[in-house]
């Protein structure tokens, strides 16, 4: 790298540090809660309480995530810290932004101080539960307490249950009349009377149709009879005026 480059990394690395110096500043009486960040993955916490142990007192709140090794990489620890004040914080970061941690091997690891991206902390004593002691004055409770005293029931054997329920299954089986048997049963009932009624009805139209018939067949024969006999007696007056004449 030339020399321009070296001074133009120089004076950006000094520009970063002001701009994090005076984003660390800002809203000191807000913000409390720092996170450390790239630790060595082998620190434990004891040893990180030794190293800023200058700040314990001001401490109301940690909480450290130790780091782990893998087969490709080194996880590094964090730990979250939340202080009493802004201006321990500011302190904090000017003493410990880009300290230097040695882990086991001797290499070197400058950790970073940043505001936390969530600042609020856990309550250090939890909520009172309003039920809690107030169990004695639940009914369901009371109710437990009665079945519990009382002698226990025992159910019926095996066998009892069996039977029983073959029972259950047989008269499920063979129901004697279910809602629709009966309207199956009211629907046949309506179709038979209207098909009865139908062939009522054709035999009275034929019943009233055959005295017609009848009447024009007698009426037929009596014409005919009376053509019969109308002819006979014609025949006798013209005999009886020829044998006339005759005479």
């Amino acid at each position: 790298m030339s020399l321009y480059g070296r001074i133009v990394g120089v004076h950006l690395q000094r520009c970063h540090k002001k701009v994090t110096c005076v984003r660390m500043s800002s809203d000191t009486h807000l913000k409390t809660k720092v996170v450390v960040r790239n630790l060595p993955y082998n620190l434990t916490q004891e040893e990180f309480k030794e190293v800023i142990k200058d700040f314990g007192p001001f401490i109301t709140w940690e909480w450290y995530t130790q780091g782990h090794k893998t087969t490709k990489k080194e996880i590094p620890s964090r730990v979250f810290m939340n202080f009493s004040s802004g201006a321990e914080v500011i302190r904090f970061h000017a003493s410990y932004n880009g300290h230097a941690f040695l882990d086991s091997r001797g290499r070197e690891h400058k950790c970073t101080v940043e505001y936390a991206p969530y600042q609020r902390v856990p309550r250090k004593e939890p909520k009172p539960d309003r039920l809690e002691g107030t169990i004695e004055a639940d009914d369901d409770y009371q109710k437990f307490l009665v079945e519990l005293a009382s002698p226990a029931q025992y159910l019926p054997s095996a066998e009892a249950q069996y039977e029983d329920r073959i029972k259950e299954e047989k008269i499920t089986k063979d129901p004697t009349s279910t809602p629709i048997l009966e309207e199956l049963k009211q629907r046949a009932a309506a179709s038979t009377n209207r098909s009865q009624n139908s062939r009522s009805g054709g035999k009275r139209t034929n019943a009233k149709r055959q005295p017609r018939e009848v009447t024009q067949i007698v009426t037929a024969d009596r014409n005919k009879e009376g053509n019969a006999s109308a002819t006979p007696a014609s025949g006798g007056s013209g005999g009886g005026g020829g044998s006339g004449g005759s005479g």
